[in-house]
């Protein structure tokens, strides 16, 4: 899992500016079932309701990658439907079924499965973009989202 993960590396720098007291416990993961993502979740959300502390759970992902800004944009939406109807099943599925090369569905699988447990019960998109906006290449782009899941 942890061979060409690099999120940890991109997401830490942001997380220390607007944390100065930050722990952290990282987890990369690779391909798992989706069974495997469920038991996950529950041992993470047990864990959060144990600590008794705020707690921010974070999953990194790129969207599609190198494919035409309509395919991306099109795979994406699909991906992002099941976020935003709080689908994790369905999100895992989608993601393997339409070949979406969302390189963190993983993470973002069990992020929301353990935040469904916790209470989440809304979950938005802030932005979708793609590098296109800033290479004006639109015939390979890697697509880029964020989102928030809360309890509403």
């Amino acid at each position: 899992a942890h061979q060409y993960e690099h999120s940890l590396e991109v997401q830490i720098p942001f997380l220390q500016e607007v944390q100065n007291n930050l722990s952290i416990v990282p987890l990369a993961l690779s391909h798992l079932t989706f069974g495997i993502c469920e038991k996950l979740a529950s041992a993470l959300a047990q864990a959060i309701v144990d600590y008794e502390h705020p707690v921010l759970l974070l999953a990194s992902s790129d969207m599609s990658h190198y494919e035409s800004r309509s395919s991306a944009s099109r795979k994406d939406a699909m991906a992002l439907e099941r976020l935003i109807s709080l689908d994790a099943a369905g999100l895992y599925t989608v993601v393997a079924e339409n070949r979406i090369s969302m390189c963190g569905v993983i993470p973002v699988v069990t992020v929301l499965l353990a935040s469904l447990q916790l209470g989440a019960d809304h979950a938005e998109v802030v932005r979708y973009t793609d590098s296109g906006d800033v290479s004006r290449d639109t015939d390979k782009v890697v697509g880029y989202a964020g989102a928030v899941i809360s309890k509403a």
